[in-house]
């Protein structure tokens, strides 16, 4: 009959380099589930800094286009502003070498504003009395007459403006008050 002592030690033997075995094996397990991880941590780390670089490579050049766009605009509005300005005074070298154009009173006596001190009243034909240089002939400068309306358009779109501003007043204060339009 074998010697128990020798059983339950070869037992212990065993159990315990089963045991040994299993946690070797678990630590082995281990160490190559951290050397997996770094390996794809590595990769995800390269993958990332070339995508980083070719970000800032694209970043780069976008901004070297966008920069030559920002020049090429600001010298074409350069150009257009000095072919303006040259415009501008080749318009007002002929506008100054205009000679004066006589226009008969009688046919632009409402769009010439009355004279100062000219009173404004109406005559019976509903003219402006005072407009213009004589009471029934004589001439004005065109552009006296194009001063003229210009200065009636400008009245005329502030008064258009005030009534816009009074009209949406009273619509906003009487929609408050009914509460529908």
């Amino acid at each position: 009959m074998p010697n128990p002592w020798a059983i339950v030690v070869a037992l212990i033997v065993w159990g315990s380099s089963l045991a040994g075995a299993w946690f070797y094996r678990g630590h082995m397990d281990e160490a190559a589930q951290i050397a997996a991880l770094d390996t794809l941590r590595l990769q995800y780390d390269a993958k990332v800094q070339l995508a980083q670089h070719q970000a800032e490579v694209e970043t780069t050049q976008l901004q070297t286009a966008v920069g030559t766009i920002a020049d090429n605009l600001n010298q074409k509005l350069a150009d257009d502003r000095r072919s303006y300005v040259q415009q501008i005074h080749a318009a007002q070298a002929a506008l100054a070498a205009v000679k004066p154009c006589p226009v008969p009173v009688d046919a632009v006596r409402l769009l010439v504003a009355p004279a100062p001190g000219g009173g404004g009243a109406a005559g019976a034909d509903g003219a402006a009395a005072g407009a213009g240089p004589g009471p029934a002939g004589g001439t004005v400068d065109a552009s006296a007459v194009i001063a003229s309306c210009e200065a009636n358009r400008a009245a005329f779109d502030r008064n258009a403006d005030r009534l816009d501003a009074c009209i949406a007043a009273y619509n906003a204060v009487r929609l408050k008050i009914n509460g529908s339009p």
